[in-house]
């Protein structure tokens, strides 16, 4: 029949065949969630124009825009994604034959750690004041990529993190000066005895038939006084432990913004929900603020006072278990804006799991940790124009190394001084001594399995067009370990010229050894080439 999913108190209807959408279906079909594929067509209808979802499916992403239907028909296109995801009231489930939902999300781990190792990498803080202005803009969806990271999980990471620190949770020994009657106090030092002569307030007269003005300490007020005193309050230094330390208020802080965070995701993602939404998230704000709640209940947090300052070259905060995954949470969340990478790129991963844009950011790590093995990068940063007004991103992102190899990811090479044509922009570029080898993300295959030479073509334009350029290579996911290399007319290596380059995550989201090691030559070839020692011998 083609009708997969049909809602009655909607009147909204998903098919694969547009014809069986010309009236409304008579019976509901109400699969939870519709199973379909990301390389099928498919169409929706809402048969009541003035329903809210009626109005916001041309604001879907999945809608072909170029393609006008009479009333109110939408065509749909799951094409590069896959898992689960959400139209109005329709939970549907894509699956992909290019990647897996459980690859997918290992690959978005490995994006996750190795953003998180970026934010860290530089630019640490050695000590600041908490001010509430300096936690700087919030990018909601890289901060449920962390939180879903680090929080997260089977078992549930912020359940062993909270029975890591409930279970021993740091304290500290502190002295405490007290006034207590003398029968409760079992040790005097001489500072107490000068204190009782000069606060006679503390003392009180005591008559001779009390056992205590036959003491010598009686007899000696007497004698001086010429009364009968005792003290009725005596000063003692006691110890005791405490949880009121500066590494649990900044626990109580955190946690109690943690929760404040966790609200705002759900109120800002439940502003989508006529629209489109991956029903996952949903599901895990919903734990989180769970956990968060019943971990703040806890009697430890009852002694622990305001935080005023964060601890920030605190032992136990950089190593202490259950604390240190929490000290190391707030600082990616508070200092991941110098890693300004594109907000909307993880709302699309993360909703609508985009697995072309998800590839070009785990190619740019897996570049990245090539270059890594061979010097540790000295600076990472956005590049930034400033002026009176605004600062804003014109040319992507930077990693440099010694002796000023860069790793640029999606750099503007502008017309007509850096491109002779018009302005481009590359996904990847390894930059040195006015030379430059570029590489670019194509998570596509022909129909034989290997890559496409429209992509090759692409690759031409790069190495022709943009000044400097002497080699320009696709990523494509194949499971292929030999590289296609096209050496340019008179070149002396490989590398000079254009090719495709087979890359794809494994079970853990990392590349294959096997994959990784001709990428990894021909870096190391161009490197050398331009006189880098990072390219070896």
């Amino acid at each position: 029949m083609g009708i997969l999913y049909y809602s009655a108190q909607h009147r909204v209807a998903l098919a694969t065949d547009p014809l069986v959408l010309g009236q409304e279906p008579e019976e509901e079909t109400l699969p939870d969630p519709v199973e379909v594929d990301e390389r099928n067509c498919y169409f929706i209808r809402v048969f009541d124009p003035q329903a809210p979802m009626s109005r916001c499916l041309d604001q879907l992403p999945f809608v072909n825009a170029t393609k006008i239907y009479p009333h109110g028909l939408r065509e749909l296109s799951f094409l590069n994604r896959v898992g689960l995801t959400r139209i109005g009231p329709i939970n549907i489930r894509v699956s992909s034959s290019k990647l897996s939902e459980d690859r997918y999300h290992s690959l978005l781990g490995y994006l996750s750690d190795r953003y998180a190792n970026l934010v860290f990498s530089f630019q640490t803080p050695v000590g600041e004041n908490y001010r509430r202005e300096g936690i700087g803009k919030d990018i909601p969806y890289i901060e449920f990529l962390f939180l879903d990271r680090f929080l997260l999980g089977s078992p549930s990471r912020i359940g062993i993190i909270a029975s890591l620190i409930l279970c021993d949770p740091h304290r500290k020994l502190e002295r405490i000066h007290v006034h207590r009657p003398p029968a409760e106090v079992a040790q005097m030092n001489p500072a107490a005895i000068e204190e009782m002569l000069l606060a006679p307030h503390r003392l009180a007269r005591v008559g001779s038939h009390l056992a205590v003005s036959a003491t010598k300490l009686a007899e000696r007020f007497r004698a001086r006084t010429g009364q009968s005193l005792f003290p009725s309050e005596i000063r003692s230094e006691e110890k005791r432990h405490t949880f009121d330390t500066c590494e649990n208020r900044f626990l109580k802080f955190f946690l109690e913004q943690l929760a404040r965070k966790v609200g705002m995701l759900r109120k800002f993602l439940a502003t989508e929900q006529d629209g489109y939404l991956n029903p996952e998230i949903g599901k895990k704000i919903q734990i989180l603020e769970q956990s968060l709640a019943m971990l703040l209940t806890a009697p430890l947090w009852r002694d622990v006072g305001t935080m005023v300052q964060v601890p920030v070259n605190s032992q136990v905060l950089q190593k202490k278990d259950g604390y240190r995954q929490l000290f190391r949470l707030y600082c990616l969340l508070h200092r991941m804006t110098i890693c300004d990478f594109d907000a909307p790129d993880f709302r699309s991963i993360l909703e609508t799991k985009n697995i072309p844009l998800l590839y070009e950011y785990w190619c740019f790590f897996v570049l990245k940790d090539i270059l890594d093995g061979l010097a540790p990068p000295l600076s990472a940063d956005p590049i930034v124009v400033s002026n009176a007004c605004e600062q804003k991103v014109v040319v992507g992102y930077r990693v440099a190394y010694p002796g000023g190899v860069v790793l640029h990811y999606n750099r503007t090479y502008g017309s007509p001084v850096e491109s002779y044509s018009h302005e481009m922009r590359p996904d990847l570029v390894i930059h040195h001594n006015g030379r430059g080898m570029v590489f670019d993300a194509k998570f596509k295959v022909a129909e034989d399995g290997s890559f496409t030479p429209d992509d090759i073509d692409k690759m031409h334009a790069y190495r022709d067009s943009l000044k400097g350029i002497i080699g320009a290579f696709i990523f494509y996911p194949s499971r292929n370990t030999d590289p296609a290399l096209f050496r340019a007319h008179h070149g002396t290596t490989d590398y000079e010229g254009v090719g495709a380059f087979p890359l794809i995550p494994d079970e853990q989201g990392c590349p294959s050894e096997k994959q990784i090691g001709p990428i990894a030559q021909a870096v190391a070839a161009f490197l050398a080439s331009s006189g880098s020692p990072m390219g070896g011998d």
